[in-house]
């Protein structure tokens, strides 16, 4: 009887470690992952910031030579431009 109650906490401790070691390797993909994508989210806000610059020194340098109305559907169109820009990097964090 106590050689069989040994032998049962033999196999569960081997069926933990084997678990641990899975959960260890599950881990690290996953870590691995995460700085990937973090990496990406980086890399997308910095490609966001420049152009960002470049689309208010764009607004700036045009907006000097349009009336009001041009302006307007100028805006327009930035603050839509920006908006699809925002929910790409919104999907990339998610």
């Amino acid at each position: 009887m106590e050689q069989t109650a040994l032998k049962n906490l033999e196999e569960k401790l081997e069926q933990l470690l084997k678990k641990y070691q899975l959960l260890q390797k599950e881990n690290k993909q996953l870590k691995n992952s995460l700085a990937e994508t973090q990496t990406a989210l980086a890399k997308s806000q910095k490609a966001y910031e420049a152009l960002q610059l470049k689309l208010e020194a764009g607004i700036i340098a045009a907006t000097k030579t349009m009336d009001e109305q041009q302006q307007r559907l100028l805006e327009t169109r930035i603050d839509h431009y920006l908006k699809e820009i925002n929910k790409c990097l919104t999907l990339l964090e998610a």
